[in-house]
């Protein structure tokens, strides 16, 4: 399954299967586009998988709305029992996950 959503600010792209799923996600996470990006990690999760791999390496920018976004998502991860990755989050991306803590709640693989 391969799904892609291009919004001015934000690509969203889902592929994956019952084992795994990946969204990646390029550009801007903010009140405009987090929306989008919910509703395709919502989705998965009510479609079902084993694990969630939220791939942020190209984020340029990540806003409260964005993080609330992630939040959702890890507590409906949790609820349906499906392990929920964040990965190579973007050195700005990362740097915000970190100073609002939830690099502590999120399980987050990083290269930096």
């Amino acid at each position: 399954m391969v799904k892609i959503v291009d919004r001015s600010e934000l690509l969203v792209r889902v592929a994956g299967g019952r084992e795994q799923v990946t969204i990646t996600l390029r550009g801007e996470i903010d009140i405009a586009t987090a929306p989008d990006f919910e509703e395709r990690a919502m989705g998965v999760l009510r479609i079902g998988t084993a694990e969630l791999v939220i791939d942020l390496s190209q984020v340029t920018f990540l806003s409260s709305a964005g993080l609330s976004t992630l939040i959702r998502i890890s507590r409906e991860a949790d609820r349906v029992g499906c392990a929920l990755v964040v990965d190579n989050p973007s050195p700005l991306a990362m740097q915000v996950i970190r100073t609002t803590g939830l690099a502590e709640t999120l399980s987050v693989r990083s290269v930096y």
